[in-house]
């Protein structure tokens, strides 16, 4: 078997830093002979750089309805960015304050990095909560007998993106119902889907109905027996059939 001396000295140009691409591998042959009189011919060589794998992954996040959305971060993972590199642009959503309860897609958007690398992205996902909301029914008083006043309620915390409240509040107090207090409840008022309801009952309170009953001056003859005795109603007046 032929025993070279005078091993040859590789180089190429490429280095840690050099880009994706092919690079040629030289060599200085030196001696390159054998003890049997060989000479040995060299052909050059190729180095390939590769894209480098890197997986970037947005981050998932949380939001209450009609806030703003928070900053869009992600995580790098797989053979991460070497060299100081860093990746451009930035993650984007359609998510904005008037999207509705649910989740939305957090995409790439304008996220990249350069042909350095071979980049695999994973969305992330906004969850949009229901904004709290509290509403409370207003204490009202009618007379027994009268018709109900209209129901009212305070709303704290606040509506956002112009959203209004529907239906009405409800309860099972009516002209026939007696002295007492009776519930205001929620019923059907609603501020919708996009709002979680922290609802504080009122309360109507019936008071007695206020009348003056005035006996009817009568005269009789003397020795006669009394007539009946009548009198009149006066003030609110009876109401309900009520005697």
């Amino acid at each position: 078997e032929a025993d070279l001396f005078g091993a040859p000295v590789f180089s190429t140009i490429a280095n840690p830093l050099s880009s994706v691409g092919r690079y040629t591998i030289d060599v200085e042959p030196g001696s390159l002979f054998n003890q049997q009189g060989y000479r040995l011919a060299f052909v050059p060589g190729e180095l390939t750089v590769v894209p480098r794998p890197i997986t970037v992954t947005a981050d998932s996040f949380s939001r209450i309805y009609g806030n703003a959305n928070p900053a869009l971060t992600f995580t790098i993972s797989g053979q991460g960015l070497v060299n100081g590199d860093r990746l451009t642009g930035a993650l984007t959503t359609t998510a904005g304050a008037t999207t509705g309860v649910g989740n939305v897609a957090i995409t790439q958007g304008t996220l990249a990095a350069t042909s350095n690398y071979a980049l695999t992205f994973v969305n992330g996902q906004l969850t949009i909560t229901p904004r709290p909301l509290t509403i409370t029914a207003d204490d009202l008083t009618r007379i027994y007998g009268n018709a109900n006043p209209a129901l009212t309620f305070r709303v704290g915390d606040g509506l956002v993106n112009g959203d209004q409240l529907t239906g009405a509040l409800a309860t099972t107090a009516n002209a026939t119902t007696g002295v007492g207090t009776a519930a205001i409840t929620q019923g059907t008022l609603t501020p919708g889907p996009n709002y979680a309801v922290n609802f504080i009952n009122g309360q109507l309170t019936i008071t007695p109905r206020a009348i003056t009953v005035t006996a009817d001056n009568i005269s009789r003859s003397y020795g006669s027996a009394n007539p009946a005795l009548t009198f009149t109603v006066g003030g609110q007046g009876l109401v309900n059939g009520d005697r």
